[in-house]
């Protein structure tokens, strides 16, 4: 059904006007912002699907990728272990009942899935997913003339199957990734003035101001004579080494900014906090440059899963 099928009372924004948010579901609030779905689907389908897919509380952490395809399965173990995940999906998202009971086959080239009921009933019943490695793409077929497009990539040696979620380009993506970044900011800006007193609540505060978790990002952050943070700043991104990461950058605005002490945080994107011997190096130097401009650096504090504190460690 299309929105403007949709009586005008019970449209999202018509109801979010006249009852307020409290009375839209996650998914209307969603497509409220996003406006527009794709051909054959509203918004609100669309929406329903997504949040589905990844849960409400996943979407902040989704990368540009992941809001436009999501994993299927593996084509290697079909027929094999991952037969079951791809029935359940046929089944649970794609709503063909009849692959519940269902056998799966695979041509001698590889290239096809053949899934047929085994019910005498519904033998008439099947489904071809089929390999397109010019298009890399799979395309699934059923006997009744549905049609499903999937993506297929080639990940260490076995191919990966995505089924792409219809309608989430690249325009939806950053509209909802602007709403988050807002909603973080929003929640800061609520704050005002963000008290420091243990590596916990630089952990905090960081995750709510980090551009993203792909990369590395080095981050400074200005405190008063009473630990509160006056200002942040990214100084760089990418791999940290000791020759990018120069003095001058790191406390540059911290005297521009009258700040009377600093803490240095950094993520590593691959969840395990633990600091390198670069990190330790690049602590030192700023430690040491802090104490010749009179700007104490008081921590240095690793964002990973959870965080690593030079100061909780003993290393400053």
């Amino acid at each position: 059904m299309k929105i403007k099928d949709i009586p005008q009372e019970n449209r999202p924004r018509e109801r979010l006007k006249r009852y307020g948010a409290f009375a839209l579901s996650d998914a209307d609030l969603l497509a409220v912002i996003l406006q527009i779905g794709s051909r054959g689907e509203n918004v609100v389908d669309m929406c329903n699907r997504l949040i589905s897919f990844y849960g409400l509380e996943n979407l902040s952490d989704l990368s540009d990728e992941e809001f436009q395809k999501v994993y299927f399965f593996i084509w290697d173990d079909v027929p094999g272990k991952d037969s079951e995940k791809f029935l359940k999906y046929l089944q649970n998202k794609l709503e063909i009942d009849w692959v519940k009971n269902a056998e799966i086959s695979k041509s001698e080239d590889k290239k096809t899935i053949v899934v047929k009921s085994k019910e005498k009933s519904d033998k008439e019943k099947s489904a071809t997913f089929k390999l397109d490695k010019v298009k890399k793409k799979a395309i699934l077929e059923t006997h009744d003339g549905r049609n499903y497009e999937c993506i297929f990539k080639k990940e260490n040696g076995k191919i990966n199957i995505y089924h792409k979620i219809k309608g989430m380009g690249d325009a939806k993506t950053q509209q909802i990734k602007a709403l988050f970044g807002f909603i973080k900011r929003y929640n800061l800006a609520k704050k005002g003035k963000f008290p420091v007193r243990t590596a916990k609540d630089v952990f905090e505060y960081v995750l709510q101001r980090l551009p993203s978790n792909d990369k590395e990002h080095f981050m400074v952050l200005h405190l008063d004579s009473k630990n509160m943070i006056m200002r942040d700043e990214v100084v760089s991104t990418g791999i940290l080494n000791a020759s990018i990461i120069h003095p001058r950058e790191v406390f540059k605005s911290a005297i521009k900014e009258s700040a009377n002490a600093i803490i240095i945080v950094h993520n590593h994107p691959s969840g395990d906090p633990t600091p390198s011997e670069e990190d330790r190096k690049i602590t030192k130097i700023l430690f040491d440059a802090g104490k010749l401009l009179d700007i104490k650096l008081l921590d240095h504090v690793i964002i990973g899963n959870t965080y690593y504190s030079f100061k909780e460690n003993k290393e400053l």
